[in-house]
């Protein structure tokens, strides 16, 4: 499969593979790293990303995207 192949979820593959790859990070703790960069530049508490998709819920949903 090339770069410019479609895998079978019809995404692009440099899609699937950037996706696959952090995903592995993820899993080995890349990630896991706590800043206080949201506070200082905003001067609010960040949302955890729970606290993120329920306040923006309506965004992630069918009807939203059609829009």
């Amino acid at each position: 499969m090339n770069s410019e192949t479609t895998h079978p979820s019809r995404l692009p593959a440099h899609l699937v593979n950037h996706l696959a790859t952090m995903a592995d990070l993820h899993r080995a703790g890349r990630y896991d790293r706590m800043t206080d960069d949201v506070f200082a530049l905003t001067g609010l508490k960040p949302l955890s990303m729970q606290e993120f998709v329920r306040n923006n819920a309506a965004t992630f949903t069918d009807s939203a995207k059609a829009a």
